[in-house]
C-alpha cells in the first residue's frame, strides 16, 4: 500500500466513479464542499468591503478552486495597500 499509493489510489477512483450509487455520493460531497468555499469567500468579500479595507477585492469571489490568493503580502500591504 505505501510504496505504491498511485496504484492505490486509483483503484478507489475507479470503485467510487464507476459505482452508481458511490458516485452520486461524492457528487453531492463535492457540491457540498464547493459550496462551502464559495460562501467563505463571499464572506471574506463581505467584510473586507464593510470594514473598508483599502484595496480591490473581486479576484476573492472570480476565482475558482480550493485555495484563494488574496494579494495581502504583508502588515504594510494591509494598511496601505502597496505592493
Amino acid at each position: 500500500m505505501y510504496s505504491n499509493p498511485p496504484a492505490n489510489g486509483a483503484r478507489i477512483a475507479s470503485k467510487v466513479l464507476t459505482n452508481p450509487q458511490y458516485r452520486e455520493r461524492w457528487e453531492k460531497e463535492l457540491k457540498a464542499v464547493s459550496g462551502r468555499i464559495q460562501d467563505m469567500r463571499r464572506a471574506l468579500y463581505d467584510e473586507l468591503i464593510a470594514l473598508k479595507v483599502p484595496g480591490k477585492w473581486e479576484h476573492i469571489i472570480k476565482q475558482i478552486g480550493m485555495f484563494s490568493y488574496t494579494g495581502l503580502n504583508g502588515i504594510k500591504n494591509i494598511y496601505l495597500n502597496e505592493n
